[in-house]
């Protein structure tokens, strides 16, 4: 009796971890290239999301190599300020690098987009997240900025190789509040191609 008791408990973990893999809504990406931040960093869940996708994950390496991208960023709805009177704008920091560490590291191009709404506005908001039931441990279910917009970025000729940063800066006047959402790929030069990759490096 205990024997069939303890093999039920153990099959009911397996089917809620295993369930929660495919338990998630998914998004088709435009082309072949796309990249998404992690639901969650460790074993904590995060509130924000920022993707990007392109038509084609390589493109023809000769000279600067201008790449126009979708971006995507926002919040989960719900996600508050520090307070009414806190306006909380933010700016977008897209930077090339040869190497993503260390972190002060002068970047091979550079550009910011600044905005002048709150970071917290409902335009910013993302699709819900639905996390899977699991027995053993939080499992932190995707979700996908429903705001987005085209960015071209620049892969300088004297680059051979190197990641794509992108993070979002959350502002009061001249103060950084607070940077999170680190978004990051690889790319190299190689047989003629500038070639994006998510898993490189």
């Amino acid at each position: 009796m205990f024997r069939r008791v303890f093999l039920l408990l153990i099959c009911l973990i397996l089917f809620s971890s295993f369930a929660g893999c495919y338990a998630e809504d998914g998004y088709t990406p435009s082309g072949e290239f796309y990249i998404k931040t992690s639901p969650s960093r460790g074993d904590t869940g995060v509130g924000y999301v920022i993707s990007m996708e392109s038509e084609f994950r390589e493109y023809d390496a000769a000279g600067d190599v201008a790449v126009p991208m979708t971006v995507g960023f926002g919040h989960l709805p719900g996600q508050v300020g520090y307070g009414d009177d806190v306006q909380d704008t933010f700016y977008v920091r897209y930077r090339v690098l040869e190497d993503n560490w260390p972190d002060d590291l002068e970047p091979a191009w550079e550009k910011t987009v600044v905005y002048s709404d709150s970071w917290y506005d409902a335009k910013y908001n993302s699709t819900e997240q639905k996390n899977p039931p699991s027995l053993i441990f939080a499992r932190y279910g995707q979700f996908y900025p429903l705001y987005k917009e085209k960015v071209e970025i620049l892969f300088p000729s004297e680059l051979e190789k190197g990641y794509v940063e992108v993070r979002i800066f959350i502002v009061n006047g001249e103060e950084i509040m607070q940077s999170f959402g680190l978004l990051e790929f690889y790319f190299e030069r190689k047989g003629g191609k500038l070639i994006l990759d998510p898993n490189g490096g």
